[in-house]
C-alpha cells in the first residue's frame, strides 16, 4: 500500500459522496430526497465494490443489490426500468447522467469527502504553489465553472462539518 504519511493535502478542489440516482420522465429535475435511511431496499443497481455498494450492503445486506461492472451500466438499468435506483459516486454519476436524460441525482447517502491534491510532505514550495493556484481558481469562479460543465446542476455535497 501507499505510505500516506509521506504526502500532505495541498488544497481541495471538489467534494464527492456516495449518492442515489433515479429515472424521471423527460427532463424534469428531482428534489434530492433519498437518504441512506429512505433508500428502497430492493432493485438497487450498483457498481461492484464501489464505496456506495459497500455503504448500502453494510446497512441492508446484498439481497436487493444487483451489481454491475460500471456505474454507467447501473444507471442504464434504472433508465430501462430494470432497477428502481442506482447508487454510486455522485460526481461520476452526474457526469454520466449528461448522456442519459432521464437519470437524475436523487440524494446524498453519506458525508462528502473533500478531494485534494497530494504532494510530498517535504515539498512545501509545491504545496504552497498548488494551494495558491487552487485558491485563485476558486476565487475567480473557475472551479465552479468547470464543476458545472462536468456535473451540471448537481448540488453542492455536504460534509460532516457543514
Amino acid at each position: 500500500g501507499a505510505d500516506l504519511s509521506r504526502v500532505t493535502p495541498a488544497g481541495t478542489y471538489l467534494t464527492d459522496a456516495p449518492a442515489a440516482f433515479i429515472a424521471t420522465e423527460g427532463t424534469a429535475s428531482v428534489e434530492p430526497s433519498i437518504t441512506i435511511a429512505s433508500l428502497p431496499v430492493k432493485k438497487i443497481a450498483a457498481q461492484t465494490a464501489s464505496a456506495a455498494y459497500w455503504l448500502v450492503s453494510s446497512e441492508y445486506g446484498t439481497d436487493g443489490i444487483e451489481q454491475f461492472d460500471s456505474l454507467r451500466e447501473a444507471l442504464e438499468s434504472v433508465d430501462a426500468g430494470e432497477s428502481r435506483v442506482a447508487i454510486g459516486d455522485a460526481l461520476v454519476g452526474a457526469y454520466i447522467a449528461r448522456d442519459i436524460p432521464s437519470i437524475k441525482y436523487a440524494g446524498q447517502l453519506a458525508d462528502a469527502t473533500p478531494l485534494s491534491v497530494a504532494v510530498a510532505v517535504e515539498n512545501t514550495t509545491l504545496a504552497d504553489a498548488v494551494r495558491s493556484a487552487l485558491d485563485e481558481l476558486a476565487a475567480d469562479g473557475v472551479l465552479e465553472s468547470v464543476r458545472k460543465k462536468w456535473v451540471g446542476d448537481l448540488p453542492e455535497l455536504t460534509t460532516k462539518a457543514e
